[in-house]
């Protein structure tokens, strides 16, 4: 018999012929799933699930395929990744690339953009290849250049230690590090505690890009709640947003 969480038919959608992972309480993989509305009204094999169909349900064919629950992103950060998106200069490449000319390439060209002096901010991720800090000051003499892994591991040039005034800036107490040059600049930021003058995105602009980063990052990948670690001004941020903007996650 289908599991069923809601009585009814027909479905508005119905996508059978695949493997559909319920992880109900026996973690049951059925072929089949219908949907009423924003709720799955029954899973089970194709047969089970046919009642559902009706003249206007859209049925997909799986073939084979699998389908899953939401995801859960159990600790995230939606302002940041809303910044990262469209704000700063995005430098993700491939964990398979090991050079790092793209990067180079992309920060020349956005360094082309502004006058001398104006901060240049790479976004990238964990673990992927990241530009040297000589090649840095040889491509980006007169621009402040900050290339960030996460907000925990920054690395800078020499104009962005110049800019910042961070010359002789001594190494933090604690877990943090500086990691510097052979002369002893710094070069790499990790949970530091240096603050540098960078940039900043208005609120505003965070309200304008918060629904359409759920919609095309989160939602789009298959995630459907969000647990969010931000500051108490930003979650106040968020509940004036409330009445106006459409959440397609559910936000924690």
């Amino acid at each position: 018999m289908p599991t069923n969480v809601s009585a009814g038919g027909p479905a508005d959608l119905v996508l059978r012929g695949g493997q559909v992972i319920t992880v109900d309480p026996q973690d049951r993989i059925t072929s089949a799933v219908a949907v009423i509305g924003n709720r799955i009204a029954a899973t089970g094999s194709d047969e089970e699930i046919a009642r559902f169909v009706g003249t206007d349900t859209r049925v997909v064919e799986l073939k084979g395929r699998t389908v899953t629950p939401g995801f859960i992103d159990a600790h995230s950060h939606m302002e940041g990744l809303a910044d990262s998106e469209n704000f700063l200069l995005p430098i993700h490449i491939p964990h398979s690339v090991k050079t790092t000319g793209e990067i180079i390439q992309r920060l020349k060209a956005q360094a082309e953009k502004v006058p001398p002096g104006t901060w240049i901010v790479g976004q990238g991720t964990y673990n992927q290849p990241m530009p040297t800090r000589d090649e840095l000051d040889k491509a980006l003499p007169r621009h402040p250049v900050v290339l960030r892994w996460s907000a925990h591991d920054l690395l800078i040039n020499h104009a962005a230690v110049e800019a910042a005034g961070i010359k002789n800036h001594p190494d933090p107490k604690g877990i943090g590090k500086i990691e510097r040059t052979p002369n002893g600049e710094p070069m790499i930021l990790r949970d530091a505690g240096v603050e540098l003058p960078l940039p900043r995105s208005s609120a505003a602009q965070k309200r304008s890009w918060l629904g359409p980063t759920l919609r095309n990052l989160y939602l789009h990948h298959g995630v459907t709640s969000v647990y969010d670690m931000s500051s108490p001004a930003t979650y106040a941020m968020y509940q004036d947003m409330r009445p106006r903007v459409s959440c397609p996650s559910e936000c924690s």
